[in-house]
């Protein structure tokens, strides 16, 4: 579907040396860019990297077999370089790739995909020596889950760069109805504008959650009352959540996650002391990355654990599940949130029969309309 306010950020992007899309999974990032070098019939090279992709020489291969493939003259004294014996990618390669870049005629395009798995310090050196040396012929297009550890703040002064993020890439109220007209065609009546703003609302604009919506209306003749108890509890959106998102994190962010999830409410200083260590540093950086938990907008005191019901497929251990409980009912009790104090205790009484495969679908990041 057409969705041109994000092309032409693109496409203007397409003169500068860096676009960043970074986004939470299932924002539609690569989806996008792809669409977009489609319609624009843009030749690029893409590399779709993973977790294997931290050695600097490994990586740069693929960099240079994928500006080969993408048609440019740039790269091969570059790969005789990187397979000479003894060599260094920031002292032999990179340079010898620059100088083959700016002596082409052609514009290059490179697409690193997943650019996130990437972690290794050497690696990111050497792509932020390539952007501080970028000749006018090259553009680099990053799609990530998470802002990389490059300078990003120069680029942005410099107006060198071009970001798409998740409150970008949120569906519209007019592209959501021609999503919902394209997916929905041919399965009877098209949905309402009540109903599609109201789903609109409750997925934020999210184009896996719209997707999964999709996929459930189509056989569906109460559409209406199914958008009205959709919660991210649903099967599709908890298997998706599962896999995309919490089994990708880190265990020390999987466990964090898991250890909070049961809690309604808390603020900053709240998650930190439920999950039994100091986890500070880390809550900060889950701010930042934004794998699957952040503060409510609308509500300062609620935290929002997009995984929610993907717990189901995680489950801690008894004895951290209640200790987790028990601290997040104390606090509520201390705060003056009774009602909710006195919930989470007779839950743990009840040994937490439930807790954790349904109390986090129920405050899952869909709004309530």
């Amino acid at each position: 579907m057409e969705r041109k306010r994000l092309y032409d950020v693109l496409r203007e992007g397409r003169t500068l040396p860096l676009t960043l899309v970074v986004a939470p999974a299932g924002w539609g990032k690569s989806t996008i860019v792809a669409d977009w070098l489609a319609r624009d019939d843009v030749t690029a090279g893409w590399v779709s990297l993973d977790s294997g992709d931290n050695d600097p020489k490994r990586f740069w291969r693929y960099l240079l077999l994928a500006a080969g493939q993408a048609g440019s003259a740039a790269g091969p004294a570059a790969l005789r370089r990187l397979d000479a014996a003894g060599s260094d990618v920031l002292r032999d390669v990179l340079p010898a790739f620059v100088n083959e870049l700016a002596s082409a005629d052609a514009q290059l395009v490179l697409v690193l995909d997943d650019y996130h798995l990437v972690t290794s310090a050497q690696v990111h050196a050497t792509v932020a020596t390539l952007l501080d040396r970028c000749p006018p012929q090259l553009h680099l297009m990053l799609i990530t889950r998470a802002d990389p550890p490059l300078p990003l703040s120069r680029l942005r002064v410099r107006g060198d760069l071009a970001e798409l993020r998740a409150d970008d890439l949120r569906f519209s109220a007019a592209e959501a109805v021609e999503f919902f007209s394209r997916r929905l065609e041919g399965a009877g009546a098209l949905l309402s504008e009540q109903d599609m703003l109201r789903l609109l609302a409750r997925t934020e604009g999210w184009a896996a959650g719209l997707q999964l919506a999709a996929l459930r209306l189509r056989d569906r003749p109460d559409r209406s009352d199914f958008i009205e108890r959709l919660t991210g509890a649903d099967w599709h959106i908890v298997s998706y959540l599962g896999e995309e998102v919490l089994a990708t994190q880190p265990a020390e962010v999987r466990d964090f996650l898991l250890a909070t999830s049961v809690l309604n409410r808390g603020r900053q200083q709240v998650p930190d002391r439920t999950a039994g260590t100091a986890q500070r540093p880390l809550r900060v950086r889950l701010r930042r990355d934004d794998p699957g938990t952040r503060p409510q907008p609308d509500r300062a005191d609620r935290r929002r654990p997009r995984p929610g019901a993907a717990v189901r497929a995680h489950r801690p251990a008894p004895g951290v599940r209640d200790r987790t409980a028990r601290g997040g009912a104390s606090r509520l009790l201390r705060r003056g949130f009774r009602a909710g104090a006195v919930t989470r205790r007779g839950r743990v009484a009840r040994g937490c029969a439930g807790l954790w495969s349904c109390s986090c679908s129920r405050r899952w990041w869909f709004r309530r309309g």
